[in-house]
């Protein structure tokens, strides 16, 4: 999945910062990425807790668990409608 960082346009693929793609022609989202009008993120959500144990010899223990919590999915935008004055 891509994420638009600037917007642009092209003769295969038009983009507004923000936006993010599922597929890209591979070319293209190289020369993207290159360039920097695109990132990659990943298509999972995921947090990190971290909690810090004391155990009874003094010593620290320091575990970090990930929790996987939703999947990214590209947003419907509505299609653009135009309306004609009547005379």
């Amino acid at each position: 999945m891509y994420k638009a960082l600037k917007t642009f346009a092209g003769t295969k693929i038009a983009m507004k910062k923000g936006d993010t793609k599922n597929f890209i022609e591979k070319e293209i989202a190289e020369d993207l990425l290159r360039a920097g009008y695109i990132e990659e993120i990943p298509n999972e959500i995921t947090v990190k807790t971290e909690s810090i144990k004391l155990y009874g010899d003094g010593k620290v223990v320091e575990e970090i668990k990930e929790e996987v919590v939703g999947e990214v999915k590209e947003v419907e935008k509505p299609k653009r409608t135009t309306t004609r004055k009547k005379k």
